[in-house]
């Protein structure tokens, strides 16, 4: 039967198969850690547990489904009676609880389980007689002189000090919390008794709950031994799982240190391997211990100790230093719950085990076994593995609250709050990632992934001494979204000098630069321990799959971290660091705006006449071993074709995730062709071809992985795009150097906006860029400056002879001189833009608009400004639009449309090739695999070809349309009434009826029309949020998300002409919180804001308002592009 699991954090019953009886499995709500009750691996079991199998499962162990209660026979109720009595006499003869001193053993007495356990240990062969007791570390008077902290833990007669704080807490007073347990008397060895519960003394009183900087009795806590001065750095150690690579098969202690632990697996038998990385030797080996491949594990910073949970249940403590197994440590007593999700083992022998299912956690005194403290951790605890310990083992910092961003520092001495930082969010969703403190012990940061309202990494620090905020870094943007990482329990770590940070194992910060100074190579596995920054210089990095691999060195050279300081601080990027120089771009918002045309004075711009026969038949490319990845050839009297070629090229990469060209099926049929993203490659270059003499003319390495992403006119230069270097162009000549490398938009706030839509060649000398926030620019070569801006340009478009630039805005299209930006026209279209293509003769312009979900072809004279077609267009998606002669456009490099009789009149599919981006006349040019060597040619293709143009000759083609404006439409709708916006549902049917009518239907009374538009809506409850940063209005923490869900189905008779979903959130709302009036609450500004959303959906409601018959859609038939050349295929059916 499944295993039902309640989530302590987020209340979901989790269903889970037997198998996993005994593991940690994450909740698949919130993902937070769960314990699956049963099995061998149960935590939750007796103190006593023996290391076999119970005999009987008569009695349910904690957390598993209980049975439906019965009525007991009398008989039983009688020997259930005597059993309680026996067991109430033992236990008063025991000392009440286990609280009490326990009787010696016997003399000779060999105890089975020093730590309580009723097993004999199969490697502690030796009489393991009883340690004394070892006082915790002398430590400094906290600050102020509050003296709760320097109770000793193990003293029942130590009075309580109440704290001179008028805002302090006495322990359990504050709200969901309990108070710290300490221990007393607890006897050093309990042979075959259970783990007592620890007494409560009068405690200290816990700390105030502090603002930063008050009431703060946190100290600099620093570590007891520092770390070798010079490492080995020539380790490789192996490591082997037999089924997934897990967190727990790597593991570092929690302080600093130079030890490691890893698991080997093979041939059914599993041991544990201790290596000192710095000296590069393996310390210890442990075999012949059963330890479950989920269950957490820790080692002490100095290796003296090793602990895991146990098989069946407890912690297995190994004495590393005296090569013996003390026993098993109990965790839980009188039927207590505690599922260990997470161990560590401090210096002078503390050992902590974390509960996050219980919200505990529990401190133990090694080698004596003795429990000193059960600390409550908040019902908001839910994620040990951000978990912090100051490198003294003194404190431990949590994430107590994972919706309010509340650090708190406990001190393990007393078991008290020493300390609570309660963050400020930067907006509305905020991720903590990691925390950690520093190596000298003197401060504590912690790294949070902000991702509403922008992007952004930020990493805060405080000084230990006063609680103050000692340093506020905010990256942009986030190194998560940037780098693809996997954020796991190495999140976070300082360089031993506390100069840097090592962020999500991929991105050094430099504390001092306050911004990224070098980032490694995104990792190959998802492994969460795959680098450990050891060293300033040095780095344990894993190397492998997610089975076996190894951890080995790698350096972090000083040059290098400075010479990428000093590029950083220039303003570049660590990445780049190995790439050629950088040219500081200028301001693009500085420059100027032309003014638009108020009258027409375009000219037609033709291309350059070619060469007569030019690329006749196909050309034979020689790539080599590598990849086809780009072709652009350029015009004039000497054209030349380029082909970027790559080998090598990384599928781990980010970039390559996507890499595989596919073919998109329209709704009604079509085809659209997606480009290819980028995917970086250990060999770039460029080959060069003289298309008059069918020859090579030449090479240019690219000694980085880029994208080939323009070629000037004249065949001179190349502009390639790096891959691992956001927003950054470079220009190389036809002689392989280098001219310029810039970064267009350097000079905005947001990284994000860096980030390139478009670049082209305009001249040899002037570049064109559009950048994410629609910024179009034109630049000067190779000064970098900015000529002119134009801003909100969604696409561009340059004309064949390279005089004309057509701009895409929201009121339109604009024409303009390509190199001064001055206006020479504009042409308004309604609705947005989707593609443009000037013809061959530079004499027309093709406009393809989108208008209430139909595309529109908009054909325009150049000459005077008219329009020649407006045309409404059979395909409902499209990109990419190409002149092909001037009677035909290929639309999305597979759909040709004939002018004349407004519809597609052929197919064509290009088999494993790439067109060119550019093209120098009417033709179709692409490269593709031949049946001939070499493998792949390149092609220059009249479209329609000959036998396809003739068959086209022969026949009366016109649209032929399924539906147009004026047919009668039957409109369904059914909107679901929500208690949190009553007025939302009933105001929506008027919305869809404007949004119909607008359209140019008739809306139909009759059922039985066979057009109809089905609507539907719904809303739903979702998961409260945290926000806190409401402006003026009232406060509020937790505002409940609310979604409203819509529907749209188009339909003709039985068929599917079109759906869509759409979906609105009082979350997605936050950005636009300031346009409700301040003297409301946040969460009923949200959800008018959300009410709003959907009634402008409904009001501008987007269904095609033509669609085409299939024919008119694909053409009369369909041919295949190849290497080959065309082979045109029969009619379709």
């Amino acid at each position: 039967m499944p295993i039902v699991v309640e989530c302590g954090l987020c209340g979901k019953k989790n269903k889970f198969p037997d198998h996993v009886a005994g593991t940690i499995v994450n909740c698949r709500s919130c993902g937070v850690a769960l314990e699956i009750p049963g099995g061998q691996g149960s935590g939750g079991d007796e103190a006593a547990i023996e290391r076999r199998p119970p005999k009987s499962s008569g009695s349910l162990r904690a957390g598993r489904k209980r049975s439906r209660p019965t009525n007991p026979p009398a008989a039983l109720l009688v020997v259930g009676g005597v059993l309680a009595a026996i067991v109430m006499v033992g236990l008063l003869l025991n000392g009440g609880g286990g609280g009490g001193p326990v009787p010696p053993p016997p003399a000779g007495f060999e105890p089975a389980n020093p730590f309580g356990g009723g097993y004999s240990p199969p490697v502690a062969t030796q009489p393991f007689p009883p340690p004394a007791p070892s006082p915790p570390p002398a430590r400094s008077p906290a600050p102020g002189g509050a003296s709760g902290n320097n109770v000793a833990t193990t003293s029942s007669s130590a009075p309580s000090s109440p704290d001179s704080s008028a805002d302090a807490f006495p322990p359990g007073s504050r709200p969901h919390e309990r108070p710290p347990t300490t221990v007393a008397n607890v006897p050093k060895i309990k042979p075959f008794t259970a783990a007592s519960t620890p007494t409560t003394p009068s405690s200290p009183p816990m700390a105030a709950r502090p603002e930063p900087a008050h009431h703060w009795e946190v100290q600099p806590d620093p570590p007891p031994d520092p770390l070798p001065a010079n490492w080995d750095g020539r380790f490789r150690i192996r490591v082997a799982a037999t089924a997934t690579l897990l967190e727990h098969h790597i593991v570092y202690p929690k302080t600093p240190s130079p030890f490691v632990v890893v698991a080997l697996q093979e041939r059914n038998k599993e041991w544990r391997e201790i290596w000192d990385l710095s000296t590069g030797q393996l310390h210890y080996t442990l075999r012949g211990h059963d330890i479950p491949p989920t269950a957490p594990v820790a080692l002490s910073p100095d290796a003296h100790y090793a602990a895991w949970k146990g098989t069946f249940g407890g912690l297995d403590v190994f004495d590393v230093a005296g090569k013996k197994l003390l026993g098993n440590l109990p965790v839980t007593a009188d039927g207590e719950q505690f599922f260990v999700s997470d161990l560590a083992l401090l210096p002078g022998g503390r050992l902590v085990a974390q509960a996050n299912a219980q919200k505990l956690a529990k401190v133990w005194q090694l080698p004596q076994g003795e429990l000193t403290r059960t600390i409550p951790l908040g019902d908001k605890f839910a994620y040990p593995e951000k978990t912090a310990f100051s490198p003294g083992g003194r404190f431990m910092a949590v994430e107590a609250h994972f919706a309010e961003w509340t650090i708190r520092v406990y001190d393990l001495d007393t078991g008290n709050i020493a300390g609570e930082i309660q963050l400020k969010p930067l907006g509305a969703v905020r991720s903590l990632s990691q925390l950690a403190f520093s190596p000298d012990g003197s401060e504590l940061a912690c790294v949070m992934d902000v991702t509403q309202p922008a992007s952004v990494t930020q990493i805060l620090v405080w000084s230990l001494a006063d609680g103050r905020v000692a340093q506020n870094l905010l990256l942009s943007p986030s190194l998560q979204t940037a780098h693809k990482t996997h954020r796991g329990a190495l999140g976070l770590q300082w360089s031993l000098d506390g100069r840097r940070f090592l962020v999500h194992g991929i991105a050094l910060v430099d504390r001092a630069a306050e911004k990224v100074v070098y980032v490694f190579q995104p990792s190959a596995t998802d492994a969460k321990s795959t680098r450990k920054l050891l060293a300033s210089d040095l780095i344990a990095e894993y190397d492998g799959n997610n089975r076996q691999g190894v951890i080995k060195p790698l350096s972090i050279r000083t040059e290098d971290v400075a010479q990428a300081t000093a590029v950083v601080e220039a303003g570049g990027l660590p990445q780049d660091l190995k790439l050629p120089p950088l040219t500081k771009a200028s301001d693009p918002t500085t420059a100027s705006t032309p003014q638009g045309a108020s009258e027409w004075s375009a000219t037609p711009d033709p291309a350059a006449t070619l060469p007569d026969g030019l690329l006749a038949t196909p050309l034979p490319l020689s790539a080599g071993k590598g990849a086809v990845r780009a072709l652009f050839v350029s015009g004039g009297d000497s054209p030349k074709a380029f082909v970027r070629v790559a080998d090598g090229e990384t599928r781990g990469d980010p970039i390559a995730e996507t890499a595989a060209t596919d073919d998109h099926r329209e709704p009604n049929g079509s085809t659209q062709r997606q480009r290819p993203p980028g995917m970086a490659a250990q060999e770039n270059w460029i080959d060069i071809y003289d298309l008059r003499t069918r020859k090579p003319a030449g090479k240019i390495p690219v000694p980085f992985s880029a994208d080939l992403v323009s070629v000037s006119p004249d065949g001179a230069r190349v502009l390639v795009q790096a891959h691992h270097a956001p927003g950054r162009l470079d220009v190389y000549d036809v002689l392989s150097e280098h001219v310029v490398g810039f970064r267009p938009y350097q000079s905005a706030r947001d990284e994000a906006d860096w980030a390139l839509d478009a670049a082209r060649f305009i001249d040899s000398h002037h570049i064109l860029t559009i950048n994410r926030r629609r910024q179009l620019a034109v630049w000067s070569i190779p000064t970098c400056q900015a000529v002119y801006q134009v801003p909100q340009v969604a696409l561009a478009a340059l004309s064949p002879g390279r005089k004309l630039l057509a701009c895409a805005g929201e009121q339109g299209v604009e024409l303009r001189d390509a190199l001064t930006g001055a206006g020479r026209g504009s042409l308004p279209v309604l609705g947005r833009v989707r593609a443009l293509a000037f013809s061959p003769q530079g004499d027309r312009l093709a406009i393809l608009r989108q208008q209430r979900g139909s595309l529109w072809l908009v054909v325009a004279d150049l000459a005077s400004g008219n329009r020649e077609d407006e045309i409404p267009f059979p395909l409902v998606t499209a990109n990419v639009l190409q002149w092909c002669g001037d009677r035909h456009l290929l639309c999305n490099e597979s759909a040709l449309f004939d002018l004349e009789s407004q519809s597609v009149v052929w197919s064509y599919r290009l088999d494993g090739g790439l067109a060119a981006a550019e093209f120098p006349d009417g033709r179709f040019w692409y490269a593709s695999p031949s049946s001939r060597a070499p493998a792949w040619h390149l092609v220059a293709a009249t479209l329609p070809e000959e036998k396809v143009a003739a068959l086209l000759a022969e026949m009366s083609l016109k649209p032929e349309l399924l539906v147009q404006p004026g047919l009668p439409l039957t409109v369904k709708w059914d909107f679901k009434p929500v208690s949190w916006a009553p007025t939302l549902a009933p105001s929506l049917p008027k919305f869809v009826r404007s949004a119909v009518a607008q359209a140019g239907f008739e809306i139909s009374e009759k059922p039985t029309e066979p057009l109809k538009l089905t609507i539907t809506g719904a809303g739903r409850t979702g998961a409260p949020f945290e926000f806190s940063d409401g402006g003026n209005r009232p406060a509020q923490r937790t505002v409940q998300d609310h979604l409203y869900e819509i529907k749209v189905v188009y339909t003709l008779g039985n068929d599917l002409l079109w759906q869509t979903e759409a979906q609105f959130s009082t979350n997605d709302a936050v950005p636009l919180l300031d346009q409700v009036p301040a003297s409301k609450s946040v969460q009923q500004a949200l959800d008018e804001l959300l009410v709003a959303s959907v009634q402008r959906y409904c009001e501008e409601l987007e269904f095609p308002a033509y669609v085409f018959s299939k024919k008119s859609a694909e053409g009369m038939g369909v041919s295949t592009l190849s290497g080959d050349g065309i082979a045109t295929g029969g009619l379709n059916k």
